[in-house]
């Protein structure tokens, strides 16, 4: 998938991926919904052409620092704290063997998608491009998929 389609699917889901039903409240309190998003941010900035001057290069990929990642929310409307949660969610993803970090300079932390944490994101992204609904809510009570099973992974 090229980076246009992907920003054209984020885009028009960003309302679901901010955790907000279609009504305006909050959609879901699953944990793993802001996972997601930053994993999906994260994605995006590695496939699109237009973050390349904010990355970092290594043998092991595209990296990118939390002010950049702030960035590509910025751009594609999602909600996105480059301080304590982003670490967080970085941190938990490392654990878990979905995101790598590098650390330049000794002092500067750069952030990648291994093979697993790609992989969760183009899953995710397949099934929902295919949702026609504007939130999650009720889904995650009804279907066993493995974007419901990654979302409730963190709960």
């Amino acid at each position: 998938m090229d980076f246009l389609a992907l920003g054209k699917i984020i885009k028009e889901k960003k309302q679901m991926l901010n955790g907000i039903d279609t009504d305006g409240r909050p959609a879901s309190s699953l944990k793993g919904l802001r996972f997601l998003r930053y994993y999906l941010i994260l994605y995006y900035a590695t496939v699109s052409p237009v973050f390349m001057r904010d990355e970092f290069m290594d043998n092991d990929g595209r990296g990118f620092g939390l002010y950049a990642l702030a960035k590509v929310a910025k751009s594609l409307d999602l909600d996105y704290d480059r301080t304590r949660t982003a670490l967080e969610v970085f941190e938990d993803g490392r654990k878990r063997g979905e995101i790598d970090m590098i650390i330049a300079n000794n002092r500067h932390r750069y952030f990648l998608l291994t093979k697993k944490g790609k992989d969760i994101c183009r899953d995710a992204l397949k099934e929902i491009e295919n949702l026609r609904l504007g939130s999650l809510s009720y889904i995650t009570n009804i279907e066993d998929t493995p974007l419901i099973r990654f979302l409730k992974g963190f709960d």
